[in-house]
């Protein structure tokens, strides 16, 4: 099945997804790949007007814009330097209502290059869901609040991407819509109840639907392991080149080059050699994980993962 991608993504971050969208159409295959970005962006994506569609951040959704999340944090204690934050988890989710959206539509970090080709749907059709070990209470504080869900799982469901399905993701909404919390909308209520949690970044878009589809739709979704990289840009730079790209494909599925992890230019050559020949160690000591990614599961199988 090949995936719609989508990626919002802001203007410090442009210059790696105009890298990144070679490998995203070699290794994903995607049918689409929508950017959601401010409107003022437009033109640095000119050059790729015949592989991407560029959107407006801002006109995608009524009543879903940067400057409508800016007033409603202002009500709160969280920081307004978190709009941004807010804004794009909102973008993520509330394209189940956009006309663009198709069945089920995969989310990807602007910033995560897939360095092999990685399966977003089984054989069977079940998407993936890349599992990991973070655990961020304030999160689930939030979840509780807004669907009285407890975490179920032992894994977390943060992740570089994630492929959601159009019809659950309204119903969640929807089911956020009713909560009697706090809040006149869907986006009042979530930052109202993230606002109360024991942190600023009180909600995970990624967790809260994670947390759902647990409860609700255990046997439509298939686990899968990667090998993430996500300090690439500590030892690699801003600028990937072919050959390093080629390197880090040879250890890890996706590497992530974060703005703040970038190190001084004069630093890099080092960082590449030491990141090479520190790769043993460090696959001896990372956390094992089953990697269940091509195993036969029936509905009963994955609901003892519960």
């Amino acid at each position: 099945m090949n995936p719609q991608i989508i990626i919002p993504v802001a203007k410090k971050n442009i210059d790696i997804l105009k890298k990144n969208i070679f490998y995203i159409k070699k290794y994903l295959n995607p049918v689409n790949i929508y950017v959601l970005t401010a409107e003022n962006n437009f033109s640095d994506f000119e050059d790729l007007k015949n592989e991407i569609v560029v959107l407006d951040e801002n006109a995608i959704i009524q009543g879903i814009t940067f400057e409508t999340i800016s007033k409603i944090i202002s009500k709160t204690s969280i920081p307004p330097k978190r709009t941004g934050w807010y804004f794009q988890q909102f973008l993520k989710m509330f394209w189940c209502f956009s006309s663009f959206c198709s069945d089920y539509y995969t989310v990807w970090d602007a910033d995560t290059i897939p360095l092999k080709s990685i399966e977003l749907f089984s054989n069977d059709f079940k998407p993936y869901i890349h599992y990991k070990t973070e655990h961020h209470v304030a999160y689930f504080e939030t979840i509780e609040k807004l669907l009285n869900m407890k975490k179920k799982v032992d894994y977390s469901f943060i992740s570089e991407k994630m492929t959601f399905s159009k019809k659950i993701m309204q119903e969640l909404l929807n089911e956020i819509s009713q909560a009697e919390i706090l809040g006149n909308s869907i986006i009042e209520k979530i930052i109202f109840a993230a606002s109360s949690s024991s942190n600023e970044l009180g909600f995970s878009e990624f967790e809260t639907y994670g947390t759902y589809i647990s409860y609700k739709y255990p046997a439509l979704y298939q686990l899968q392991n990667l090998k993430s990289y996500r300090n690439a840009a500590r030892y690699i730079g801003m600028n990937p080149n072919k050959f390093d790209i080629a390197l880090l494909g040879r250890f890890f599925d996706t590497a992530s080059f974060e703005k703040w992890d970038n190190p001084k230019k004069w630093f890099i050559p080092f960082y590449k050699i030491i990141a090479f020949l520190s790769y043993p160690l460090n696959q001896l000591f990372r956390p094992k994980y089953k990697d269940i990614k091509h195993s036969a599961r029936t509905k009963s199988d994955i609901t003892k993962l519960h």
